[in-house]
């Protein structure tokens, strides 16, 4: 009788299908980046071996120093890729969505500055002068 809490040796979706992993296939090594930060995702999510998990991992960073891939984030042209290993990061996100950082505004001149430097001067000590009280 076999142990039931054995679990069957499932092997991963690289080895299954012998997929020849290359520097220059940026459109299969994009799968395992991040498409906002950029970075490796890891054994856990990815549900790779040891061996192909390192092999992606050395091939995404040597396409990265080649100057195929980019850093920071995945490419937008691969956002809308269809998911390889079932997790919920990739395809739905769209690049420069998520924070949108709006422009302080602008002053026009040194006397605006003084003027407002000894606003917030004034605001400062208030606030210091009721923490007394």
């Amino acid at each position: 009788m076999s142990d039931p809490f054995v679990r069957e040796k499932t092997k991963c979706l690289l080895c299954q299908n012998n997929v020849p992993l290359t520097y220059k296939n940026v459109q299969l090594l994009s799968q395992f980046v991040s498409p906002n930060t950029g970075h490796i995702y890891g054994q856990r999510i990815t549900k790779l071996c040891r061996r192909q998990q390192k092999r992606i991992s050395y091939e995404i960073k040597r396409s990265r120093r080649m100057g195929y891939m980019p850093v920071m984030y995945r490419d937008t042209i691969f956002l809308k890729d269809p998911d390889l290993f079932g997790s919920h990061y990739a395809g739905e996100v769209n690049i420069g969505d998520a924070v949108r950082l709006e422009p302080r505004p602008l002053i026009d001149s040194p006397v605006q500055k003084k003027t407002e430097k000894k606003e917030r001067f004034k605001r400062s000590t208030e606030s210091k002068k009721t923490k007394k009280k």
